[in-house]
């Protein structure tokens, strides 16, 4: 979430109101479990004395897991304009997804019972006219309903 984010607008006049991502709680707890399952198999391993590489695979996968979702919180990024919502997505390359907020006929938000026990996460889905599936998505969002009443707010100023 360290980019330049008017270099992906479309025209000069747009501002960014609201900037956001994926919600850091996720990514905590991800990485909490991971740790505890991990590290464990690892302990369990080298009271069997199996070996030392056996018993350090399950380390290295857990920095594995580690730096993926720390790359995935870090270069994926939500932003609202006064006029659209832009998802950007990725590493030197990226992608990103926009779509006019006057164009979205619809947003979804959907909640699982363990995101919201868990991580207190969700997904937004917009879908714009001319197409049944949603063609933004955006997972992974901290306090999803609240961030769709954000989005609303933001743009009927």
């Amino acid at each position: 979430m360290f980019f330049n984010l008017n270099r992906y607008l479309a025209s000069s006049t747009e501002r960014v109101i609201y900037r956001f991502g994926i919600s850091l709680r996720y990514v905590l707890v991800v990485i909490g479990l991971a740790t505890l399952f991990l590290g464990g198999l690892s302990y369990f391993l080298q009271q069997l004395k199996v070996g030392d590489v056996l018993e350090r695979i399950p380390l290295v996968i857990l920095i594995l897991v580690i730096f993926y979702y720390t790359l995935y919180f870090l270069t994926t990024v939500y932003f609202v304009t006064d006029s659209k919502i832009y998802k950007r997505v990725g590493v030197g390359f990226a992608q990103v997804t926009s779509a006019k907020h006057t164009e979205i006929d619809d947003m979804k938000v959907q909640q699982g019972f363990l995101e919201k026990v868990l991580f207190n996460t969700g997904t937004l889905k917009f879908n714009t006219p001319g197409s049944n599936a949603f063609e933004i998505i955006l997972p992974r969002v901290g306090a999803p309903f609240e961030m769709k009443q954000t989005l609303y707010e933001a743009w009927n100023k």
